[in-house]
């Protein structure tokens, strides 16, 4: 289990002489107060896609990761998924697919999984934590849940529940971590 020390918002925000803690003062207060104060890295356990395709962290190395955990039952997870297919779209547009990697993660069954994303117009390819390994790693105790993983497999932030994610701010965010 990993023990996940979260920084605070007002620390993180503690200089107003400009430059990158002025962009921290736009963040949503939810994505401050994740930022990690301790090293966790990307744990290498398998996770499948809807055709039961395995991956890992490995197959993503390089990139920034945005692992989302939710779960079809859940109204946040909607809002959470509507946002990271409208980032995707956006940076379709901006060429850094290649960058940035989103991975939502549910351990929902493969059949409830895929009617979500069809109902709901999710064209993301979604994971499947089909033994909740990766949900157990992370203490996953309520969804949504995002990581924010560097290309190092360092995870910087740990978000509870929703944040405007499709925001300039957030998009900025995590471009800046890609670059």
């Amino acid at each position: 289990m990993a023990v996940l020390v979260f920084a605070h918002g007002a620390c993180l925000a503690a200089s107003s002489g400009g430059g990158e803690d002025e962009d921290i003062n736009k963040l949503p207060k939810a994505f401050i107060a994740g930022e990690l104060r301790e090293v966790v890295k990307m744990p290498d356990k398998p996770f499948f896609d809807l055709n039961g395709k395995e991956f890992s962290a490995k197959n993503f190395e390089g990139r920034v990761l945005v692992v989302a955990f939710w779960a079809p039952w859940s109204l946040e997870s909607v809002t959470l998924l509507k946002e990271l297919q409208a980032i995707w779209d956006h940076l379709n547009h901006k060429e850094v697919r290649n960058s940035i990697v989103f991975l939502p993660v549910s351990y929902g069954d493969a059949h409830a999984v895929q009617s979500f994303c069809k109902e709901y117009g999710i064209a993301l390819t979604v994971y499947l934590d089909k033994g909740r390994a990766l949900f157990d790693h992370f203490d996953v105790r309520a969804i949504p849940l995002t990581l924010i993983v560097d290309r190092g497999g360092v995870v910087l932030y740990r978000i509870d529940g929703n944040v405007k994610w499709d925001s300039v701010d957030v998009i900025g965010k995590l471009l800046s971590i890609a670059s």
